[in-house]
């Protein structure tokens, strides 16, 4: 469950009702008026068109505002859970990083800002490549290119040679 989703289906439900439905409005509005004031069959038939498709688009408008209600209330629903395991997946990353920073310091050679463990080197580059954001990213974005290229992460990954060469 999505935390982001509740905000998401608002928006959602908003933009049915103050932008879609209200501009259907608006134009059924002037399509009637540009309809009353039509003087010939030619304007008539221009304004009866105009005035269909503003109504078939606030029915559409309607019909996804009733979905787009029937979401939110389901998000605003599941909203506590997400946030609960929000809460657990925040704690159990700060209990794993507590415990990686303990193990460092009990195992651990740091000199010059350098922290080297020659049991525990490849798992240190796997370590590195974890909490770098930018090399997730990378990582990411070279694997959303194919699946030989996610073979080739996963091989680099699983080979402690490859990582600390």
């Amino acid at each position: 469950v999505k935390t982001g989703n509740l905000e998401r289906c608002k928006g959602l439900v908003n933009h049915a009702q103050n932008k879609w439905i209200a501009e259907a409005n608006r134009n059924i509005s002037t399509a009637q008026s540009n309809l009353d004031s039509a003087t010939t069959n030619e304007a008539r038939d221009a304004a009866l068109t105009d005035l269909q498709h503003w109504r078939n688009n606030r029915e559409e408008g309607e019909r996804a505002l009733k979905e787009r209600l029937v979401n939110m209330h389901e998000a605003e629903a599941l909203h506590p859970t997400a946030q609960y395991e929000l809460k657990l997946a925040e704690e159990a990353y700060l209990k794993c990083k507590q415990e990686t920073e303990r193990i460092l310091h009990e195992h651990c050679i740091k000199e010059n800002n350098v922290t080297t463990c020659s049991d525990m080197d490849a798992d240190l580059a796997r370590y590195q490549i974890y909490v770098d954001t930018k090399a997730i990213a990378q990582l990411a974005e070279f694997a959303s290119q194919g699946y030989e290229n996610q073979i080739l992460i996963s091989d680099l990954l699983a080979d402690d040679h490859l990582l600390i060469l």
